[in-house]
């Protein structure tokens, strides 16, 4: 896990103490896009604007979230789901998506199979 602090540094949006009002969501989103501009400087990085997407939540967080972030002056779309090395993931990392994708993908498979069945001898399919 990259760490977003300089060392020696507590981050500050991991403050208890911070009251949930107008006033402490705009210091939260704040320290967070300050600690994130130091992760991405401390360790050399940059944000691809075009492709980068940004999805973050769990099934308990009442937090409501943004359509999009602006992160480094660059506007970050907020995905419902990302596609991970194959893997649908939804934004609470539920596998639902993942599922109903596959199910699609079989289902094409078994009808294009169960077609050539009727048309291709059945040792010729055996070969695919």
């Amino acid at each position: 896990m990259l760490d977003l602090r300089p060392e020696g540094q507590q981050s500050l949006m991991t403050t208890p103490s911070m009251a949930p009002s107008a006033y402490a969501d705009s210091v939260f989103d704040q320290f967070f896009v300050v600690d994130v501009s130091l992760c991405l400087d401390n360790n050399n990085l940059t944000i691809n604007t075009q492709n980068g997407m940004c999805d973050f939540r769990t099934s308990h967080c009442n937090v409501k979230i943004p359509a999009n972030m602006n992160i480094l002056n660059s506007i970050i779309e907020i995905s419902p789901d990302t596609n991970f090395m194959g893997v649908v993931l939804d934004n609470n990392l539920k596998w639902n998506r993942h599922v109903e994708n596959l199910i699609k993908r079989l289902n094409s498979v078994s009808y294009t199979l169960r077609v050539m069945l009727r048309k291709v001898d059945l040792d010729v399919l055996k070969t695919f």
